[in-house]
């Protein structure tokens, strides 16, 4: 029990119906004194008095805070109660104006599909984009620019030449994320692009669901939907080529996209020699798969693929010097991932002779003459191209030569097993 200078503590000289407090059950005495600290707070009256200086010191300050917390409450319903008030009031008031527009522009029969499409946009949650967050302008640029790097490196990061960008020159994929990239919105039913639209823009759906559906006007060709997840990019042809959207794409979900501008890529490659020269024979490579890409040698393009634009494909066909460093680069990529060790024993490896016989040594070596290269998928894994070379051997009759059965065993043993092929080699 607390001190006490009188003598008197109010747990004893408190009655209720005769028998004294502390003599009362336990789960009596909890619910008395919690009902004392109710009354204490809301600044009311109570059934229990005090009896010394410490008991009414107690009091008091359980009243002080009982004001403060009863004072901070009412000024927090009251301030939501205002807001409230003002976003039904502003509700209110853009409905009425959106009434009386449709009134005046004589669009009445499409009054209640746009009333309920407004009302439902008003009561969904969106993601914010930057230019929603004024705090982000007080940061500086270089801030501004590391940031914008971290939101957007795990979606354009999808892409292997982005990546690749990456690799080469961070300070150049910070000026892209500065100049040319930026974020928006799109609510379920919005349209992102339209057929018959140049294309200016790359995109990356970084959440949500499209819908793209292929015009047939275009190519002569039955119309075509498909469906498009996170995590997949559209429209890479309007970075290298004056693309034009040869189908719609519509939102059927919301949807968050990354934009890519063609001019801001075109900015930002030019300040690092390899990357432009890198950059410039992709998109060399790039155009001449799209001008072969029709029936019937392939698909007709689109805006979600074009037939042949496969990275390791693209890889296989530039400058030799070019093919060189990407498949090194890559390599050494997967080395330091792969194997901890590597980057402290690379120098001394390859200029020795004791370790030349190893699979990545020949594996290198294949890459400096040319005979193969590797690239690195999204998932960091090693993928090798072989180049192979077919031979089509056709007489003026148009019978053409090709191997139709392969051996196989020996002696009495030979299986005769069918294979249809041309002539070739490594």
């Amino acid at each position: 029990l607390a001190p006490t200078e009188t003598g008197r503590r109010w747990c004893e000289e408190t009655n209720f119906e005769g028998i004294a407090f502390i003599e009362m059950h336990d789960v009596y005495q909890y619910v008395i004194v919690f009902h004392w600290s109710m009354a204490q707070l809301m600044l009311v009256g109570g059934e229990i008095d005090v009896h010394n200086s410490f008991e009414r010191i107690f009091t008091v300050f359980i009243q002080i805070v009982g004001m403060i917390a009863g004072s901070t409450l009412v000024s927090f319903l009251s301030a939501k109660m205002v807001e409230w008030q003002m976003a039904m009031r502003e509700s209110k008031k853009s409905g009425r104006m959106l009434r009386q527009f449709l009134r005046e522009n004589n669009v009445m029969r499409f009054a209640v599909r746009i009333q309920q499409q407004v009302v439902e946009r008003q009561t969904q949650m969106h993601r914010l984009v930057e230019d929603e967050v004024p705090a982000l302008r007080l940061l500086s640029n270089s801030l501004l620019q590391e940031l914008r790097y971290e939101m957007y490196r795990p979606t354009f990061s999808q892409h292997p030449l982005f990546r690749v960008w990456m690799r080469t020159d961070r300070k150049m994929v910070l000026h892209l994320c500065n100049e040319s990239l930026d974020v928006v919105m799109h609510r379920a039913q919005d349209h992102l692009f339209h057929a018959g639209y140049r294309a200016e823009d790359m995109y990356f759906l970084v959440t949500g669901t499209l819908g793209y559906t292929q015009d047939s006007d275009f190519f002569n060709c039955e119309v075509i939907t498909e469906q498009v997840d996170s995590n997949h990019w559209l429209c890479e042809a309007a970075l290298w080529v004056e693309w034009t959207h040869v189908g719609n794409a519509e939102a059927e979900t919301d949807c968050q996209v990354l934009r890519v501008s063609a001019e801001g890529v075109v900015r930002a490659v030019e300040g690092h020699r390899f990357v432009r020269d890198m950059t410039v024979d992709y998109c060399r490579q790039f155009h001449k798969r799209l001008q072969n890409a029709q029936p019937p040698i392939a698909e007709w393009p689109t805006d979600l693929r074009v037939p042949f634009t496969d990275f390791g494909d693209i890889v296989s066909s530039m400058e030799p010097s070019i093919r060189v460093r990407l498949g090194l680069q890559a390599l050494d990529e997967w080395e330091s991932v792969n194997n901890p060790l590597w980057t402290w024993r690379a120098g001394r490896r390859r200029g020795s002779t004791a370790d030349q016989g190893s699979p990545t040594d020949k594996l290198r070596a294949e890459i400096m003459n040319g005979k193969s290269n590797v690239v690195l998928s999204a998932d960091g894994q090693l993928e090798r191209l072989t180049y192979v070379v077919a031979l089509r051997i056709e007489r003026p009759d148009g019978c053409f030569l090709a191997q139709l059965w392969k051996s196989e065993g020996n002696g009495k043993d030979v299986e005769l097993k069918p294979c249809c092929r041309l002539p070739g080699g490594k």
